[in-house]
């Protein structure tokens, strides 16, 4: 008789690094970079060492509380 084990649940993340955000919100590294310089991008937290990511709901509500786009497309 052979076990079978059911897969892990997938959990989601809580934290985005900083790989992970310009699939997030659709923004090179380069233009958050200069967005975060201006204070136009919300400030990540220091997760340990030089590790830092910024925690699902603040990119969310970032997100939420941008423009959106009129008139060009549709």
């Amino acid at each position: 008789m052979t076990k079978t084990t059911a897969p892990a649940p997938e959990v989601a993340p809580l934290v985005y690094t900083k790989a992970q955000l310009p699939t997030v919100v659709g923004l090179s590294k380069a233009t958050i970079d200069n967005m975060r310089k201006k204070n136009e991008f919300p400030a990540p937290v220091v997760l340990g060492g030089r590790k830092v990511g910024w925690p699902v709901e603040t990119i969310k509500a970032w997100l939420a509380a941008r423009p959106t786009a009129t008139g060009i497309y549709g």
